[in-house]
């Protein structure tokens, strides 16, 4: 099977190396692009990816028991370990300096869903330790120091771009070490994704509209703009110390602060697109509406946006109309037995129209503002009249041009 491409997200590098996710797998591929190697399988979702240290191991999110918890494997693939067991709303977003802690933000005990704090979780397992640091949700060490920065509401700016409110996201920085932390640059941004690189502090801001690489001293002076993308964010930006990684629309870059040039990272997966295969369901679970048939032997049903006739007891069913190209609803049987009527946005306004139960022939429709409609009942018998309700609280007359109309509730008070 040949390569093709795919989604990429959520990118963390280490040496040579790149892990990232799509199909809701994590992958690997060379730093300098390639075909990718499939490292999970995982009945569950999983995300943030982050290489310890030394880039032996790969801590990273997963849903496979149900919350999202922090887990470890072999950067090389294999056997994953849970490590939290928070039962919250959970996200791993590095490593202690040693590489013996993974360190995770998470609402755990907390008042309200998504006020996230950072914790400790040994690498080998065990009781998660508060970092102290308030509420945050991103942070990085100073190489070689005591320094610390650290992100407050800093997810990611693309889900809310130019948002200015009370939670953006804002970096603040301990310099000394000493827990006394002050905002570390003042921007009108929303600012995530603090990276501690050498000499200069890196992030991601969108205070020029559009999300991009910036860096600053940890001062907050000599802020510069390192990538000068316009139509895509850059998003969840990572760093080994020496380069950063970081996914913009569906694909995935790597910058360079010694050189500082970013390139695109060619990446390519060979799939078997398991998720994309067809599905077969029960329907009955997506039932939307029934009509039986005026002799009693057939049924017509609407089911996830089709209209099907069937017998009642043996036979297949027939589908009616268009596929995934439109939404059909409130199907019902016309007097005669042999013609039905439905509702349908084909043409973007809802309308009505009539399908031949055999399935020959072209569909009839009646075009009118019938606004939504809510119920759709069929005259017995005479003449062909279909009586409509809809959201205006009308009642419309299939073999009128024209509305005649009554609210449900008398106007009188």
């Amino acid at each position: 099977m040949s390569a093709d491409l795919g989604y990429y997200r959520h990118p963390t590098v280490h040496g040579d190396a790149i892990v990232f996710v799509t199909e809701d797998d994590l992958w690997s591929v060379p730093s300098n692009g390639g075909v990718a190697r499939r490292l999970t399988a995982n009945p569950g979702t999983v995300s943030f990816p982050v290489f310890s240290p030394d880039g032996s191991e790969i801590a990273f999110t997963s849903r496979d028991e149900g919350h999202p918890e922090a887990w470890v494997m072999d950067a090389d693939g294999g056997p994953a370990n849970r490590l939290t067991f928070m039962g919250a709303l959970t996200q791993v977003v590095g490593w202690s300096g040693d590489g013996g802690r993974v360190i995770v933000a998470s609402d755990w005990k907390q008042a309200f869903r998504g006020f996230m704090h950072l914790h400790a979780v040994p690498r080998s397992g065990g009781a998660p330790e508060s970092l102290d640091v308030g509420p945050a949700r991103a942070i990085s060490y100073q190489p070689d120091g005591p320094g610390v920065v650290i992100g407050r509401n800093s997810y990611d700016p693309a889900r809310w771009k130019r948002y200015r409110g009370g939670t953006a996201g804002t970096l603040w920085i301990d310099r000394a070490g000493d827990g006394m932390f002050r905002p570390l640059i003042q921007l009108e941004a929303n600012l995530a994704s603090p990276m501690w690189i050498g000499s200069r502090i890196y992030f991601v801001s969108d205070h020029e509209g559009t999300g991009n690489l910036y860096s600053c001293t940890p001062t907050g002076r000599s802020l510069t703009r390192h990538t000068h993308g316009e139509e895509y964010y850059s998003r969840f930006a990572n760093t080994d110390g020496r380069n950063i990684v970081y996914h913009a629309g569906a694909d995935i870059h790597k910058f360079d602060p010694e050189s500082g040039t970013s390139e695109l990272v060619p990446v390519k997966i060979n799939s078997s697109r398991s998720q994309r295969n067809r599905k077969f369901i029960s329907p009955d679970g997506f039932l939307e509406s029934f009509d039986l048939h005026p002799e009693g032997h057939s049924t017509a049903v609407a089911v996830r946006g089709g209209v099907f006739s069937m017998p009642l007891w043996e036979g297949a069913p027939l589908r009616h109309g268009s596929i995934s190209s439109a939404r059909y609803r409130l199907a019902a049987w016309l007097p005669d037995g042999k013609r039905l009527v439905a509702i349908t946005d084909e043409e973007g306004e809802e309308s009505l129209i009539v399908f031949n139960a055999d399935g020959s022939g072209e569909p009839a429709r009646v075009k009118g503002d019938i606004g939504r409609p809510d119920q759709l009942q069929v005259a017995p018998a005479g003449g062909e009249r279909v009586a409509l309700t809809n959201q205006r609280l009308e009642r419309f007359d299939k073999n009128q041009v024209t509305f005649r109309y009554t609210h449900a509730r008398t106007r009188e008070r």
